[in-house]
């Protein structure tokens, strides 16, 4: 496994964390590639309102086999809603 390919990454982090949770910070691309890894128990996500431009869909390359569970929501004074789904 070459170390600078996902799954070189993901095993070198697994085993500098000794078993516990690992916390990943990124984008749409990040996700898919960690949960076709098979490592993605639950991803959040923020939505942050705009008023411009069409969005963004989140990972394009999720198939209808992929059913995310809304497992929790956190509303900010600001307007920002955190969203947390399990995969499954």
């Amino acid at each position: 496994m070459e170390p600078g390919r996902p799954e070189g990454l993901l095993a070198k982090v697994r085993d500098a964390d000794r078993g516990g949770d690992i916390d990943l910070a990124g984008g749409p691309r990040t996700i898919e590639t960690i949960r076709r890894l098979g490592a993605l128990d639950f991803f959040d996500v923020i939505v942050v309102p705009s008023l411009v431009g069409g969005g963004m869909q989140l990972t394009p390359a999720l198939g209808p086999d992929v059913q995310p569970t809304l497992e929790s929501e956190r509303r900010s004074p600001a307007g920002t809603v955190e969203l947390v789904y399990a995969c499954g």
